[in-house]
Parts: structure tokens; C-alpha cells; sequence
């Protein structure tokens, strides 16, 4: 949405009058950088909604749609900001957030310049009077000379660092960046996933409507769901309630849920639990399979564990021990069992496949610490490895379009003395019925690796790798 018919945007005493969207969208950057807060989950927290109450529906989206794109782009903007900036490092960041909403206009929505400019006088003056001769003459630099900056390179056009644009060129080709870097800059999709325990899955569509939210099944795997109401899918009873019934979560990762989903009477160890997402999917699998596994949920955070605890009693999940401990010494974790039928290791990584959803991440990451986190998946992987039955599959998953935290990873584990035991089960394999192959086999590259990528109006970029180990 590009804002062109803001009612709110209308002229007082001489000059343009401040839009309310615009002024919420600032307040939102301000509190993320004091709070060090996630803009998207200030925007969901129940203080975010009250906040962007009194807006029109078209003036919240619009928000919501300058604070997360600064989030996502801000490296970007302060490079064209700057330029026209004489002594850059003292601009205040008050001064700073306002300069970027504008900026973000121009650049990236295609705004009139008059409107932009004149608009973003009004957010720097807002904040120090001082300041607005300074964000009139440098707005209308940006504006001047927006697209010549914007052709200057493709890590311009999408916002993103330059390492991370060579980096996925050189790791899944032109297109694929081409489609990385647009789909960035846009709303993803929501998905939700029905709990079985609590609706079976030939009710979930009435359940979802009883309560004001229109889904369509989101692909093959069972009680994932698409909602044409974003809004309405994050505050629907059934996801806020004090009963779990419902979770939102993209599709891709419901697919990793649906391929490492243990069957009943299984022992299975789930590495990276975190918040109890996907051990809520996995059971629900297992639970449609006729029963419940055994599981071990392993985090190294205790404040995760005791939320993941929580929310697992309220979606009817039984039979989850929680565990703390680092899961590259999975023999200093207290106890474990020795083996396991069924492992899911996700492994932190830089989370490259969610950038829309965590704008935050897009200029925190740097190679140095994709690199690092490289190295701590595959001593992950290794370790995770030797706990896995004969017979039994582990499943390597990240959220990364990155090869050095994917096929590079699992590749060197399978050249290594211990992958030399396991192989690679392809997804159709691990899959219920034909639909779900068919689906599975579209995303399955010819090593038998699964990757979604992330595309317009798509899920998010997931990877796993599903290994056996040979009896």
C-alpha cells in the first residue's frame, strides 16, 4: 500500500499536515530502538494494537507498513540519507527514524516526492524543530536522485546488505534473488494451524468462521490453513484464547513439523523447541496417527522452556519432558535417554528465510556470523546423530536460504566416519498420502533435500534434510 489516499493528509496553516499513520509509525520505530524491541512484535502486543486504534484500517496498515519496511531496509536508507548528510554521526535518532520513514517512501513505495518531502519536514519537525530546514533540503536530495540510487544495484532495490545479495546469487542463482529480494519487501502470508486434540480437521473451516476468520487449506499437509484476514488470524479466539486450538505458523515450517512427526509409541528428542511451536504441530501429527510419541523438548533458554510448558498443557499435548542443555554435548544433558526412534534437530541459524517476518534480522547478520553459527550446527548435527536408533530418521531443519547452513552442513556430515552410517530419505518417503508427495516432491532437489523458497505471496524459506540410520 502506498498511502497516496491517506484521508489524513490533508494541509493546515500553510503547510502539510502531519498524518496520524505516519506519526504512529515513527512511535513504533522510537519504542523498538529504546525498548531494543522487534517492531513486528510491538506491533502484535495488545499496547501496539490499542495504539493504532483510532486509525482506519487503511491508515494502520499503512503503519504497519513504514515500520516494518524501515526495519527491514534501514541499512539502505541511511546509506541514501548520508550522502546528504554532512556530519552524519551526530544526527539525532529521533531525527534519524523520522528521515528513514520518509526515505522508505521514496524509495520503495514510489511516493510522490512532494508528499514525502513534505511530509517527513513534518515527522523531523515534530521531533526537533531545529531539524526541519536539514530534512527539507535532504529529502529532496533522496527524492532527486532516488532512481539513480535505486539502479545503482540490486542490494539497493531490495534493501538488503551486499554480502547477502552475493551470497544468495551464488547460492540459488539470479531468479531466485530476484524473487528473494521482492518478496522481502512484501506482507507474507498467514497461515494457522489447527490443533486436533482440540478440532478435528474436518471442522477446522466452520471453527475458523464461527469465530470470524475465513481460511483455506494451505496445501497438503493436514490442519495447515491460510487466512484471507491477517489481522483477524492473529486475535481469533481460538490462537488467543486460554486454550491453544489454534497456532499461527508459516506453512513452511509446518511442513518440517510434518515430515520429523514422530508415530505413536516413539521416543523422539526435538532440539531448538523454543516456544513449543512445532512441538505442538509434531503432536498433533502423531495424535492424528492414532496415538502420542514420547518427547524430550530441548532449549537452552529456561524462560522458553517454562512458556513451551504452558502452552503445551493448554493445547492438550501430553508426554513432553523439557530438557535444558547445549545440544552440541548432548552427553552433558541430564537425563535423556540413550537413543531415540525420532530426532528433529532445528538448528539455530541466521534466519535468512523470515527476513519478512523479522525485518530486525536483514542488517544484523554478517558473514562472520553466518559462518560461526555453520560451524555450531554441524558439531549440532554430530551430536544429534549419535543418539539416533538404527533404523530411526533424524531431521536436520533451519529457516536459512544460506548453503554454508544447509546442504553444505549435511553434506559434510554424510562425507564424514559417522554420516557414512546414515541416508538420505527423501520427504515423499516420510509423507501420508499422494497429495502430500506430489506437493513434497516439488520442493525436493535432486540430493533429496526439501527447500521452500521464499516468494511473493508464498511461504517462508525453510530447508530440512531427513537422514536414516542404516540398521
Amino acid at each position: 500500500m502506498s498511502g497516496r489516499n491517506e484521508s489524513s493528509s490533508g494541509r493546515e496553516a500553510g503547510r502539510s499536515r502531519l498524518s496520524e499513520s505516519r506519526r504512529a509509525a515513527l512511535r513504533t520505530l522510537a519504542v523498538a530502538r529504546e525498548r531494543k524491541a522487534y517492531v513486528r512484535e510491538l506491533l502484535n502486543s495488545r499496547a501496539g494494537v490499542e495504539g493504532r486504534s483510532g486509525l482506519s484500517e487503511r491508515d494502520a496498515a499503512f503503519a504497519e507498513r513504514l515500520a516494518l519496511g524501515v526495519a527491514a531496509t534501514y541499512g539502505t536508507l541511511d546509506e541514501a540519507i548520508d550522502r546528504h548528510v554532512r556530519r552524519p554521526q551526530v544526527l539525532d535518532p529521533e531525527v534519524r527514524d523520522a528521515l528513514r520513514i520518509s526515505a522508505f517512501e521514496l524509495l520503495f513505495l514510489g511516493k510522490e516526492p512532494r508528499v514525502a518531502v513534505s511530509q517527513g519536514v513534518e515527522l523531523v519537525r515534530s521531533q526537533a524543530k531545529s531539524a526541519s530546514g536539514l530534512a527539507n533540503a535532504v529529502l529532496r536530495r533522496v527524492a532527486e536522485e532516488a532512481d539513480a540510487f535505486m539502479a545503482e544495484s540490486r542490494a539497493h532495490r531490495y534493501g538488503l546488505p551486499r554480502w547477502l545479495c552475493d551470497r544468495v546469487t551464488d547460492d540459488l542463482g539470479d531468479a531466485a534473488l530476484d524473487e528473494f529480494g521482492r518478496a522481502g519487501l512484501t506482507q507474507a502470508p498467514t497461515y494457522l494451524a489447527s490443533v486436533p486434540q482440540w478440532i478435528p480437521d474436518e471442522e477446522a473451516v466452520q471453527a475458523f468462521a464461527d469465530n470470524g476468520v475465513a481460511v483455506c487449506a494451505a496445501g497438503s499437509v493436514p490442519g495447515a490453513w491460510r487466512a484471507s484476514s491477517p489481522r483477524l488470524a492473529v486475535t481469533c479466539p481460538l490462537v488467543t484464547g486460554e486454550d491453544v486450538r489454534s497456532i499461527v505458523t508459516d506453512y513452511g515450517a509446518q511442513v518440517v513439523a510434518y515430515l520429523a512427526a514422530p508415530a505413536p509409541g516413539e521416543r523422539m528428542l526435538e532440539v531448538g523447541s523454543g516456544r513449543g511451536t512445532k512441538t505442538i504441530l509434531m503432536a498433533g501429527h502423531t495424535h492424528r496417527r492414532g496415538g502420542a510419541a514420547r518427547t524430550w523438548a530441548l532449549d537452552v533458554h529456561e524462560g522458553r522452556s517454562q512458556v513451551a510448558a504452558r502452552r503445551l498443557e493448554r493445547a492438550r499435548v501430553e508426554g513432553v519432558e523439557q530438557v535444558m542443555g547445549d545440544a552440541r554435548d548432548l552427553d552433558s544433558v541430564p537425563g535423556l535417554p540413550a537413543a531415540f526412534e525420532r530426532i528433529l534437530l532445528d538448528a539455530p541459524c541466521s534466519g535468512t528465510g523470515t527476513l519478512r517476518r523479522h525485518p530486525e534480522i536483514t542488517w544484523s547478520l554478517t558473514p562472520e556470523g553466518v559462518d560461526e553459527l555453520a560451524r555450531s550446527q554441524a558439531r549440532m548435527l554430530a551430536s544429534c546423530a549419535e543418539r539416533l536408533s538404527p533404523g530411526g530418521v533424524i531431521t536436520y531443519a533451519t529457516c536459512s536460504v544460506l548453503c554454508e547452513e544447509d546442504e553444505d552442513v549435511v553434506d559434510a556430515f554424510l562425507d564424514s566416519e559417522l554420516g557414512s552410517r546414515f541416508e538420505v530419505v527423501p520427504p515423499r518417503d516420510l509423507a501420508d498420502d499422494a497429495d502430500a508427495r506430489e506437493e513434497l516432491d516439488e520442493h525436493t532437489s535432486p540430493d533429496g533435500y526439501l527447500r521452500t523458497l521464499v516468494r511473493e505471496n508464498g511461504c517462508d524459506g525453510h530447508f530440512c534434510a531427513c537422514l536414516r540410520r542404516r540398521a
